[in-house]
């Protein structure tokens, strides 16, 4: 992890030196891929890769070196004019356009922190739009104009730049030290870019190729044809059964890959294909900017038979055929999901309000837990919609670290503000959570760390049938057939039900656990007593 070469003198050039530092050195590029996974969310566009290697190389801190790249091997001196010190001084920031100078220049206005800076650019002259936003990284070019680095983010969608007035507006009276996050930023943004189904679904198709090598009874092929059919939740489980491949990397990429091929089936919304004999007309919007064109004039008060004959002309649809309460409408409105940090930050405001602020440890775990509601739900999640599974799986993991205590401490409160302040369907498992549920995750904890210290690996997920003796489903489909299970401690078999989860390995027809996954992290219930 020496430091790179010397400095060329463009910042891009010099991204791009240190992104190929990074991809030599194996472990840094193990942890590029892993953040490039959560980055993307799937999406795949032609500046997705710029965004993220200035996300990866300016913001985040590397696990490996303590600080990101770009701190962490900046040279001790270097030219103040030159490519590592405009790299260094960079700036993100959501950019409205303020006034007009010449062609190729722009005064931007920054929403967050209200800075104006001059910046010349190519195409920039058509910027000047109420509803376009320009939201990127800015580097000094010379003592007067700002030049932006190759991941600049340009998006337009009517009402979007006055709807993120009022959210900043809102943000920096909760915490006036907050900063803008290129991933928070892609979170938000890059859904307004048009899509690449192909180009997405080939870097799928890549992904599973090398996944499936080796596999002579499982190609990609059947794999496709079986999603059509049986659904990713069986593939899963016939994978699971018949191989040992990676059961954590396929439980992200099947779904996936079974809405694209979903998608290329036959999307009612789809544009039609090449060569079908209809002509879609050069200036019509997509869907998406249509869509997000009705919302913002329904917001604004404007006549909803206006805006529903407006939408039928930008779709290309039969008029009449999107009235409200129509069941053949051809489009469904799409509804707005807050990202689930609006709501914990709502919830510490509260606590600060009356007195009894968060602490940093309850701080900690809240920030922990809407990560891994994110992860666990990347489209997002309604806190309405929150249910028991995602508590108790946060709690297996948080247990699997040693810190189940202070997780449950930190996460009741919140759970209970959730269920009593907006109405999430959490009531019934807070009881549970206060009585048996709580001594059963404990139990659920101390046997998956029994497990973990034998080292097996987790290569399979089998569904138990018994628990005395225990058992699991041989089968795929889960039928009458079972399996013995081999390697289970005493205190953990007594603490398996029928309807929980084996993690591990099968060998020669029998089942080698290695973790433990209640019923409930499957359901939406806190689920029964123990058998």
């Amino acid at each position: 992890m020496a430091a790179p070469a010397p400095e060329p003198g463009d910042p891009a050039r010099l991204l791009l030196d240190l992104e190929q530092r990074v991809l030599e050195d194996p472990v840094l590029c193990a942890e590029w891929d892993d953040a490039f996974a959560g980055f993307a969310h799937g999406r795949h566009d032609p500046g997705l890769r710029d965004r993220f290697r200035e996300w990866f190389l300016l913001e985040r801190p590397s696990q490996a070196l303590g600080a990101p790249p770009v701190v962490y091997w900046a040279p001790q001196s270097y030219d103040p004019d030159g490519a590592w010190a405009r790299l260094l001084d960079s700036f993100l920031g959501a950019f409205r356009c303020s006034a007009a100078a010449m062609e190729g220049e722009m005064a931007l206005e920054d929403l967050w922190s209200g800075r104006t800076i001059l910046v010349r650019a190519p195409g920039a002259e058509s910027w000047p739009d109420e509803d376009t936003l320009a939201v990127g990284r800015f580097v000094l070019g010379d003592d007067v104009y700002h030049e932006p680095l190759p991941g600049l983010l340009v998006v337009r969608a009517p009402g979007l730049v006055s709807a993120l007035e009022r959210d900043l507006a809102a943000s920096r009276a909760r915490n006036p030290r907050a900063r803008l996050s290129q991933a928070e930023a892609e979170r938000l943004f890059a859904p307004f870019l048009p899509a690449a189904p192909e180009a997405e679904r080939a870097a799928l198709e890549a992904r599973l190729h090398a996944l499936l090598s080796g596999q002579s009874l499982w190609t990609l092929p059947r794999v496709a044809e079986a999603l059509r059919v049986q659904g990713a939740g069986e593939v899963l489980n016939q994978l699971a059964f018949d191989t040992d491949l990676d059961l954590e990397e396929l439980r992200r990429l099947l779904p996936e890959y079974e809405r694209l091929l979903a998608d290329q089936a036959g999307d009612p919304g789809a544009e039609p294909a090449a060569g079908s004999g209809a002509e879609v007309p050069a200036n019509r919007p997509t869907a998406a900017a249509a869509l997000a064109r009705f919302d913002a004039g329904k917001a604004q008060g404007q006549s909803l038979d206006q805006l529903f004959r407006d939408l039928e002309s930008d779709l290309g649809l039969p008029e009449d055929s999107t009235r409200e309460g129509d069941p053949d409408a051809g489009f469904e409105t799409p509804v707005y999901v807050p990202d689930f940090g609006s709501w914990v930050d709502a919830y510490a405001w509260e606590r600060k309000s009356t007195g009894e602020a968060l602490t940093a440890g309850e701080e900690q775990v809240l920030r922990e837990f809407t990560q891994f509601v994110r992860d666990a739900a990347p489209e997002g999640l309604d806190i309405r919609a929150l249910s028991p599974r995602y508590g108790i799986s946060f709690l297996l993991k948080a247990g699997a670290e040693g810190r189940l205590l202070q997780a449950r401490a930190a996460l009741e409160p919140f759970l209970a503000w959730a269920a009593r302040e907006q109405e999430a369907p959490l009531q019934d498992f807070l009881e549970e959570l206060r009585g048996p549920l709580a001594e059963r995750l404990e139990r659920w904890v101390a046997c998956n760390q029994e497990l973990a210290a034998a080292g097996r690996p987790a290569t399979a997920r089998a569904r138990v049938v018994s628990s005395k003796p225990a058992r699991v489903a041989a089968g795929s489909a889960g039928g009458e057939d079972s399996a013995e299970v081999v390697g289970l401690p005493d205190s953990c078999a007594a603490a398996l039900r029928p309807g929980d989860s084996l993690l591990g390995s099968w060998h020669d027809g029998r089942f080698h656990p290695s973790a433990i996954l209640p019923r409930e992290v499957f359901a939406d219930a806190a689920g029964d007593s123990p058998d």
